[in-house]
């Protein structure tokens, strides 16, 4: 099933980045989508028991299921992050990722880390808005 997102990724990337794909281990592979542009975010796939799709600075990621509707909420994803459509603010979680799909709906996941809230300091931690490859 990587073999289906990494044709697709080659094909919207071009030459506006590199598209890597590497084997872990038994069965366990990854692709690495990485923009030319630095203000641009950079994706990471990796195929273990489910596909998941990190996005963002502090990897928000995606679970999806190796069936067609997760194929395409892969490729979707991906396809979104290329486009520029992938925010990423505080939260009391720690970051909130939100990539906007091409059909208009929004996915939301959060990258868990520290939260700047619980040391006062929300204010200080920007929103990131990603550009396009």
């Amino acid at each position: 099933m990587l073999d289906v997102l990494e044709r697709r990724v080659r094909e919207v990337v071009g030459d506006r980045g590199t598209v890597e794909r590497s084997e872990i281990g038994y069965d366990w592979d990854v692709l690495e989508v990485t923009p030319s542009r630095p203000d641009a975010r950079a994706i990471t796939i990796s195929s273990e028991d489910r596909l998941l799709v990190m996005l963002g600075r502090d990897t928000g990621h995606f679970s999806v299921t190796y069936d067609d509707d997760g194929i395409a909420m892969a490729t979707a994803l991906m396809e979104a992050t290329i486009a520029g459509h992938i925010i990423e603010h505080p939260s009391w979680l720690g970051m909130r990722v939100t990539v906007r799909l091409a059909d208009g709906r929004r996915r939301s996941t959060y990258a868990f880390a520290v939260p700047p809230v619980l040391f006062g300091k929300r204010r200080n931690v920007p929103i990131r808005r990603y550009v396009a490859y």
